[in-house]
């Protein structure tokens, strides 16, 4: 497969629903704008909405290629998961792949769920069972600290304790905020933003072993 036939799939991907951004320093959208810049999608006339794109840390173009070679060969072999208004909540790759490579949607196992908290089950279901680099962590921390997300809420969703979720916060620059609107937040005294004091740091109940590195 040639690098730029890859590269030309994915921005067919890229502009059905926005699953890759740039960093806005080489000219990408900051995520608190990606619900403007996402699209639906259209599919054997259905209207699909891809809300919590912007929960989890975006797949590498090698993390396509390869779902999509396996779509190509096997076919889409998990659940595809939607609410009752087709917002997708798991599948949302599988599901753009899927109709790129002319796959009809009723071949595609399709189910309907009704959650609780359908960004934590969005989060979960993208999220379990992967290994994530410190540097992937800490987008997504910041990711979730944008949806207004607790830091006891984070620190759950990513299997960190709860000092660490709060230091990938406020000890580490936004990966995605614009340069001109990064805030250095190693002083502690500046990390207690919220009014509520909810993400003030921790410091009773958390031993040396879960300090953040």
């Amino acid at each position: 497969m040639s690098s730029s036939n890859a590269t030309s799939r994915h921005r067919s991907a890229e502009a059905v629903v926005g699953v890759h951004y740039l960093p806005p320093q080489q000219g990408g959208v900051h995520p608190e704008e990606r619900d403007q810049a996402m699209k639906d999608l259209e599919y054997d006339g259905r209207v699909f909405t891809f809300p919590f794109n912007d929960l989890i840390p975006d797949p590498d173009d090698d993390e396509l290629d390869q779902l999509r070679e396996s779509i190509r060969q096997f076919g889409v072999q998990n659940n595809i998961l939607h609410t009752p208004d087709d917002a997708v909540v798991s599948g949302a790759n599988r599901l753009v792949l899927a109709k790129e490579l002319g796959i009809p949607l009723k071949d595609l196992s399709i189910k309907e769920v009704s959650p609780d908290d359908p960004q934590l089950l969005a989060f979960q279901m993208n999220t379990t069972g992967r290994k994530w680099p410190k540097d992937r962590l800490i987008l997504a921390a910041h990711r979730l600290d944008r949806k207004r997300w607790s830091t006891q809420k984070i620190a759950d969703a990513l299997g960190v304790s709860q000092k660490t979720a709060w230091r990938y916060v406020n000890e580490h620059d936004d990966p995605e905020a614009p340069a001109n609107a990064a805030v250095k937040s190693n002083d502690l005294t500046e990390a207690t933003a919220r009014p509520d004091g909810v993400d003030a740091i921790p410091t009773q109940g958390i031993g040396r072993a879960d300090r953040a590195d």
